[in-house]
């Protein structure tokens, strides 16, 4: 089992469902597969920490260890080998969670034939450091990705020299 968090800065809008596509590709070929796509504005496209994990079993535990900042992004991505959704978090500790991603494969046989994935974010309202938990919906195997996001600051009087700068951290 993989799950993966891809980020890239767009250079041009996608605008027409008919002519402008992202295309994916499972090599070698996959039986099992379930994928989310989002577009995120105001953020740096660049992950500044980032944690992941595996396991199997009913929960699942992630902890980004590097202090985040307020108005930071943090991303999470769970999958599990079944049709049943992972849960989602629900602390409210340095903001709430939205968690309206998410997909199942389909698949009615072993673990290999099903795969779930959910899709969870906060913009974050204070400093610290932040943890991705909750249930797999499911006794089966999964994994996770968070990251990290600092927001794209933009200046307030642009000046021909002055390119938008990444928050410290």
């Amino acid at each position: 089992m993989t799950v993966a968090l891809y980020g890239s800065v767009l250079t041009a809008a996608l605008l027409n469902a008919d002519s402008d596509h992202l295309t994916l590709n499972f090599s070698p070929a996959t039986l099992a597969k379930a994928y989310v796509l989002v577009n995120v504005a105001g953020s740096s496209g660049y992950a500044y920490a980032t944690d992941n994990a595996s396991g199997s079993g009913t929960t699942f535990t992630s902890n980004v260890s590097v202090s985040m900042g307020t108005g930071d992004l943090y991303f999470g991505v769970v999958g599990n080998e079944s049709n049943n959704q992972p849960a989602l978090d629900s602390d409210t500790s340095n903001g709430s969670w939205d968690g309206s991603l998410g997909g199942q494969s389909g698949g009615t046989g072993g673990d290999g034939t099903k795969m779930s994935v959910a899709v969870e974010y906060k913009i974050t309202t204070g400093h610290g450091t932040q943890t991705l938990n909750a249930a797999t919906g499911a006794n089966t195997d999964w994994a996770l990705v968070a990251g990290l996001f600092a927001p794209l600051l933009v200046p307030s009087e642009p000046k021909a020299h002055n390119y938008p700068q990444l928050l410290a951290h």
